[in-house]
């Protein structure tokens, strides 16, 4: 099952590069940077808000360390 979902993941990845590169080329670096942000914020919001699952953080462990891919 591992297998299929690294595939998977290579995939969606070489899609997300694909895309990002058409839109950077149409609309310039640096607004295709702030679109592709600002939907990958909305995105996760949304799943966050339709699971309704509040995040667990473990006690003991700074929380800016839960910040490692900002």
């Amino acid at each position: 099952m591992y297998k299929f979902y690294a595939i998977l993941i290579g995939v969606l990845i070489t899609i997300m590069v694909t895309f990002n590169g058409i839109l950077e080329s149409h609309i310039g670096n640096y607004l295709a940077v702030l679109i592709i942000h600002i939907v990958g914020l909305t995105s996760i919001s949304l799943i966050l808000i339709m699971k309704r699952e509040k995040p667990v953080f473990k006690k003991g462990i700074p929380y800016y360390l839960y910040s490692g891919g900002a």
